[in-house]
């Protein structure tokens, strides 16, 4: 798939970040990553068995524009990590994937290059909160779940001349 604009840019590098956090993946099976971006695995699965969760997913829930310039317009996009686990026992499922995310967040800090997701348009990566819902008992499982969100905001730069011929930026 070819990157036309600077939002699935950001969004691809988020999944290459947890998809590099080994601990995280062996937590969360291939088919229940759903990777907005693989055709193959996009799709919310109707029917879970106990082997689709937990399921993680990345969606974009906001953002706007935080200043603008005669030279540049300053841009957050907020974009949630989602896991949904298949144990009312937060510490069976979701507990332990929060940590790995949380580690992988660690290590992107750590690394220069990844703090700006390796864009140089991406300003800052910030992990801005979690949150979490138990879920009442679901049909298709027979259980009680929960939902939790972390909440990642990336702030990028765009220069005005870009914007105005309708260019990506590099």
């Amino acid at each position: 798939m070819s990157v036309t604009d600077p939002f699935t840019a950001v969004e691809a590098k988020l999944w290459e970040l947890v998809a590099d956090h080994t601990d995280l993946m062996a937590l969360v099976k291939p088919g229940n990553r759903l990777d907005a971006q693989d055709v193959a695995r996009r799709a919310q699965k109707e029917g879970r068995l106990s082997a689709d969760l937990p399921e993680l997913q990345l969606v974009p829930t906001g953002g706007g524009v935080t200043g603008w310039t005669s030279t540049s317009v300053l841009v957050s996009q907020i974009f949630d990590f989602q896991v949904l686990t298949g144990n009312e026992r937060a510490y069976k499922e979701l507990f332990p994937v929060r940590w790995q995310l949380l580690r992988a967040w660690a290590m992107l800090r750590k690394d220069q290059t990844w703090a700006r997701l390796g864009l140089p348009y991406v300003n800052k990566v910030s992990l801005a909160s979690f949150s979490d819902i138990q879920n009442g008992t679901q049909a298709d499982t027979n259980k009680t779940t929960w939902a939790s969100a972390l909440q990642f905001t990336i702030d990028m730069t765009f220069d005005q001349q870009a914007l105005e011929t309708q260019s990506a930026p590099a």
